[in-house]
């Protein structure tokens, strides 16, 4: 407690994390969204997740095993992890990167903080794993999966999508409701409008 760094981002009990996917391209062509080359559209390189991203390569259980060395480094409690993904449009990243990307977020969490395994034991494991394997181990592990969120269009949501987001755990859904006002949905170039905004929330 003495050397704990910014109390807050354990008070509640859970500690967040922040996954990003590489730059698979969005079909959205929003006039406002930041599109940084090398960058998952709408982030830029010169936020923490990201830059934390780009050391390890876009590389999931990297990303998570860094953040909980970090966080442990920093004197919080990884128990209960809140795992957020982040990249643009989930539903448009191909299922094989998907599988992967998860794979290699349990497989950190199930491993906890400490020691890296190397590129070539990763890939191994990442590529033999099976998903619901890790999720059945994760709910035993020291660094439990508490919440899994994922970020997509109001568009790319529907009955065959949310029950895939269920088979991965996913327990939240950031849907990206720009506006509610179809003149600055249109303006904007969104691709969808209101009515895809409120069936999108009504399915989910």
């Amino acid at each position: 407690k003495i050397i704990q760094k910014r109390k807050v981002r354990t008070l509640s009990g859970i500690a967040n994390i922040t996954v990003l996917t590489k730059d698979l391209g969005c079909p959205g062509k929003c006039i406002f969204c930041p599109t940084e080359k090398g960058m998952p559209k709408s982030y830029l390189s010169n936020e923490p997740a990201m830059m934390r991203a780009v050391r390890n390569e876009f590389n999931a259980y990297k990303q998570v095993k860094t953040r909980l060395n970090s966080l442990v480094a920093q004197g919080h409690d990884v128990s209960k992890i809140d795992i957020r993904t982040a990249g643009g449009t989930w539903g448009a990243i191909p299922e094989w990167y998907r599988q992967r990307f998860l794979k290699g977020i349990f497989l950190a969490l199930n491993e906890g903080p400490g020691e890296f395994l190397s590129n070539k034991e990763i890939e191994k494991q990442v590529k033999e794993a099976d998903l619901q394997d890790l999720l059945k181990q994760n709910e035993t592990a020291a660094c439990r999966c508490v919440g899994l969120w994922v970020e997509t269009r109001p568009d790319w949501v529907d009955e065959e999508e949310l029950k895939k987001l269920r088979s991965y755990g996913v327990t939240g859904i950031e849907i990206g409701v720009q506006t509610t006002d179809d003149k600055v949905n249109d303006f904007n170039k969104r691709g969808h409008g209101l009515k895809e905004s409120i069936e999108a929330t009504k399915l989910c």
